[in-house]
C-alpha cells in the first residue's frame, strides 16, 4: 500500500490518492505456511455412530426435550398409581400395568421423532450442522436412529417401573403377580409398533420441518383420515372399476365356488373358479382396516 499527494496551483487543494493493491507475499513466508499445512493431521471422515450421538446430545440438551422425556415418564407414573389403587384387593397382572403405563407413551413418544427431525430449523442450527456435516442424507438417517434410540430407551425405563409397580402391587394384596403373556412376541410387537409410531413423527417432521405445524399434523391426520374413510366407503373403490378381461358378464357369478383361495398379497382374499375366471373381492378380516374399507363382494 502507498500514498501520493498532489497539490493543485489554482484550486489551491491537496488531494491524496491511496493505493490498497496489497504487496506480494514474501516467498519464505509462503513456503512456511505449506510446511505448516502440511505437519497438519489428515481429515477423517465423519463415522456415522458419531452423527448418532451427536444428535441424542442435541435431543436431550435442550428444555423442550427433557420436559417431554420427563411429560411421558410423570404420566406412566400417574397410570401406575391409579391402577394400583384399584388393584389392592386383586392379582397384579403386568399387562394391565403396562398397558396403563404405555398410554403416555404413545402419546408423547411419537413427539420424540417430530423433534428431532425439526429442531435444527426452529433452533436455526442447520448452517451449522450441514457445514460441519455437508452429506445431509447421513446427517437425516441419524436422526432417525437417535430418534428411535431415545424413543426405546424411554419405553424400556416404562416397562421396567410397570414390573416393578406390578410386583409392589402383588406384594400388597396378598394375591401375587400375574405375568401371563410377557413373552418375547409382546414386547417384540410393543417395541415395533411404538418404533413405527416414532417412525412417523420424524418422517410428518422432516416433511414439514416446523415442530409445531407437524406435531398438529401427525395428531390431526389420523381424525381426518377416520372421517374421510366413510365417505370414501360409499364410492366405489378404483379396484372395483377395472374389469378383467376374461369376456363373462358383470354381475354374481353363481358358477364360483364358495370356498376362498388363500389371502392375497394386498391383505384382501378372493375367490375365483375355472368356470367363470372372475375375481371376487371379500372383505378383508384385518381389524384395522375392516372398518374403513368394509365393501361388500363386488366383481372386478
Amino acid at each position: 500500500m502507498s500514498t501520493q499527494t498532489s497539490t493543485d496551483p489554482q484550486e489551491h487543494s491537496t488531494m491524496t490518492v491511496t493505493d490498497l493493491t496489497p504487496a506480494p507475499a514474501a516467498p519464505a513466508t509462503v513456503a512456511k505456511h505449506r510446511a505448516d499445512a502440511a505437519d497438519l493431521p489428515p481429515i477423517k471422515a465423519q463415522s456415522f455412530l458419531l452423527l448418532v450421538r451427536t444428535e441424542l446430545r442435541k435431543s436431550v440438551n435442550t428444555r423442550s426435550g427433557r420436559l417431554l422425556i420427563v411429560a411421558v415418564l410423570a404420566l406412566a407414573v400417574i397410570g401406575l398409581v391409579w391402577i394400583l389403587y384399584e388393584s389392592r384387593d386383586s392379582q397384579a397382572v403386568f399387562g394391565d400395568f403396562a398397558g396403563i403405563a404405555s398410554i403416555g407413551v404413545q402419546i408423547l413418544l411419537p413427539v420424540i421423532g417430530v423433534m428431532a427431525m425439526t429442531s435444527e430449523w426452529s433452533q436455526r442450527t442447520a448452517l451449522t450442522t450441514f457445514t460441519l456435516s455437508p452429506r445431509r442424507v447421513r446427517v437425516q438417517l441419524a436422526k432417525f436412529v437417535s430418534a428411535l434410540v431415545l424413543s426405546t430407551a424411554v419405553l424400556t425405563a416404562v416397562i421396567a417401573v410397570a414390573f416393578g409397580v406390578t410386583v409392589l402391587s402383588g406384594v400388597i394384596s396378598g394375591e401375587g403377580a400375574s405375568y401371563a403373556g410377557t413373552g418375547v412376541g409382546a414386547f417384540l410387537g410393543i417395541y415395533l409398533t411404538n418404533g413405527l409410531y416414532v417412525v412417523m413423527g420424524a418422517a410428518f417432521g422432516a416433511v414439514l420441518a416446523n415442530t409445531a405445524i407437524a406435531i398438529v399434523a401427525f395428531y390431526i391426520a389420523p381424525i381426518v383420515w377416520s372421517l374421510v374413510g366413510p365417505a370414501v366407503e360409499g364410492q366405489r373403490p378404483v379396484a372395483g372399476r377395472v374389469r378383467r378381461s376374461t369376456g363373462s358378464p358383470s354381475g354374481t357369478c353363481t358358477a364360483c365356488s364358495p370356498r376362498r383361495s388363500p389371502r392375497s398379497p394386498s391383505g384382501s382374499s378372493y375367490r375365483q373358479s375355472s368356470d367363470c375366471g372372475q375375481a371376487h373381492v371379500a372383505r378383508s378380516n384385518n381389524r384395522f382396516w375392516s372398518p374403513l374399507w368394509a365393501w361388500k363382494a363386488r366383481p372386478i
